[in-house]
């Protein structure tokens, strides 16, 4: 039973963060399934990931074998299905297709992972005890072809529908894994209920690390407390989730296709209605060949998250001017500096949160070894940012304001300071320079080679684009293989005293080199990209992100990996 679970676990964990578009009539009730489209749909694609790494054909056949320990009796050509039981019963639910004349194997591969054989209670019911099922036990049932299991027995009634009209449009769309959520607006006061129970046991089990202080764990157990509201939010405004995988072997690609739609009059649908009601102050940008990155963010801010991000803010600030006084990297007479640049700073990012809306953009391209960078964002008034540059003149920060204007852009020029990792000179050039520009309505910035003709070049294309608003709200665009090398010359440049080190953070250390490593490997042909884009139509949330096949790449490498070391 705990292989059976822990695939079951593996296809609902795929689902947990995407949603998908797919036409479905209202379900008459609240409903959460998952659904993977078959044992043999899963090893094709997995086969075809593996193939990609170096030694991916020699991993395969162990690969192949240990699906097979888990999937025994099970018909490979059609879907499984997991089901999350909401209300009194809270529990999970799993159906298995059985090949035909497979029921008895199937109910021994049961039996082989619960640790004890099962009671029969009649013709087709089992009730199954043992140390292998999480919680000491649970039912089986067995509907014409299906088996379907739950920790409880009111889970598994006599008389259950057959799964294959739930999943039906899921199937229909092609996905490879889906998953769909449905709520009613009459099942909101249950919904509130679980949530809070579990809202409960999650806060429960946020406690302080050995390795943590004390500003990083309020700040962490703020963080879960918002996301928590955020998530409470979704769960009982949301009408309809979506959500689908698709590994697309032809173009190779993955893609994760997303959809939601909130319950009438309810808050969420006001945040939807929010999202890019307005166009970006910002465009005229694309891609070129030397982009490393390209995100743009058009994003309304609604109350709640207005909240959020004020209360967020407010820590941040009391524990920065906690900390600086205490830092031994800040000279004493710089102290006092950079404690009025970060109130400033933190003040004049609370402000823009207060306007109710993120507009910004940046841009970041290789054009030789080193990086360029070019973005905006819109502020209630640009100006505000003179005070904290003037700031920062007392900390030894080299700043030059009103060097340049042209129109109504106003350029200033900061030098940042380098401490000993100088990760901005390696990025963007050894003169460390930041160029900021300043609007009535917008802050500007620039780095690298040239950042000052690039960033007037932005704005005047900014200002003279038409200001057309195609809903994203989102369109983030990013290679990874450039940032993992950047990455691991970090970790050879900067030197780390391994001796202060414990023996798990050296061998976490190691880890995490041996991933950058793959990466680095993985992303070498210059296709680890993955491009996300999210917009509102009309009254819907859709989206995107595609995986290219870099990325898969480097699953694929991993997974290979795993299996050369533990399965051969």
């Amino acid at each position: 039973m705990r292989r059976l679970i822990i695939l079951s676990a593996a296809v609902v964990a795929s689902f947990s963060s995407l949603r998908t578009s797919v036409a479905q009539q209202p379900a008459p009730q609240d409903s959460i399934i998952a659904v993977q489209s078959g044992v043999d749909r899963l090893k094709e694609d997995l086969k075809w990931v593996v193939n990609l790494a170096p030694k991916g054909a020699n991993s395969w056949k162990a690969l192949n074998d240990l699906l097979d320990v888990f999937v025994g009796g099970i018909d490979p050509a059609l879907p499984m299905r997991v089901d999350i039981v909401l209300g009194a019963n809270r529990d999970y639910r799993m159906w298995f297709p059985i090949a035909k004349g497979q029921d008895k194997p199937f109910r021994d591969n049961v039996q082989a992972n619960v640790g004890k054989p099962p009671r029969k209670l009649s013709a087709d019911y089992w009730e199954w005890k043992g140390p292998g099922w999480p919680g000491g036990g649970g039912y089986q049932r067995d509907l014409k072809g299906w088996s379907v299991l739950a920790s409880k027995k009111e889970n598994v009634p006599a008389g259950l529908p057959l799964p294959t009209v739930a999943i039906a449009p899921l199937m229909t769309a092609g996905y490879d894994m889906g998953g769909l959520v449905t709520n009613t607006a009459a099942g909101r006061d249950t919904r509130k209920k679980a949530f809070q129970d579990a809202r409960a046991e999650a806060m429960a089990t946020i406690k302080r690390l050995p390795d943590e202080d004390e500003y990083e764990f309020e700040l962490r157990k703020l963080s879960h407390q918002q996301q928590l509201d955020e998530g409470e939010r979704f769960y009982l405004d949301s009408e309809k989730l979506v959500l689908g995988w698709t590994l697309d072997t032809e173009k190779k690609e993955a893609r994760l296709d997303l959809s939601l739609t909130a319950l009438a009059g309810t808050d969420l649908e006001k945040s939807i209605a929010s999202l890019s009601a307005e166009p970006s102050q910002f465009g005229g940008y694309a891609k070129t060949e030397k982009t490393t990155f390209l995100g743009r963010v058009n994003h309304a801010i609604d109350p709640m998250r207005i909240a959020h991000g004020k209360a967020f803010l407010e820590v941040v600030k009391k524990q920065a001017l906690a900390r600086i006084p205490k830092s031994e990297t800040i000279k004493a007479e710089h102290k006092a500096s950079y404690e009025k640049a970060t109130t400033q700073l933190i003040d004049l990012i609370s402000s823009g949160i207060e306007g109710g809306i993120f507009d910004g953009f940046v841009q970041v391209e290789k054009p030789t070894d080193m990086h360029t960078m070019v973005g905006a964002v819109r502020v209630p008034d640009g100006a505000a940012v003179l005070p904290i540059l003037e700031s920062l003149k007392g900390a030894e920060w080299e700043v030059a304001l009103n060097a340049e204007t042209v129109g109504d852009l106003v350029i200033h020029t900061v030098k940042i300071p380098q401490r000993q990792d100088k990760d901005f000179s390696h990025m963007f050039g050894p003169e460390s320079l930041l160029v900021v520009g300043t609007t009535k309505t917008a802050i500007w910035y620039a780095a690298g080679e040239g950042a000052a003709a690039r960033l007037k070049d932005a704005a005047a294309k900014s200002g003279s684009a038409e200001k057309t608003n195609d809903g994203v709200f989102i369109d983030a665009w990013i290679n990874l293989g450039p940032l993992m090398q950047f990455l691991l010359d970090r970790r050879e440049r900067v030197q780390v005293d391994l001796t202060k080190l414990s023996e798990e953070d050296k061998k976490m250390r190691k880890t995490k080199e041996e991933l950058l490593k793959t990466a680095v490997e993985a992303f070498k042909p210059g296709d680890g990209i993955i491009h996300m884009k999210l917009e509102r139509k009309d009254k819907e949330v859709i989206g995107r992100t595609t995986l290219h096949e870099g990325t898969l790449r480097f699953g694929g490498m991993k997974i290979s990996d795993f299996a050369e070391k533990r399965l051969q």
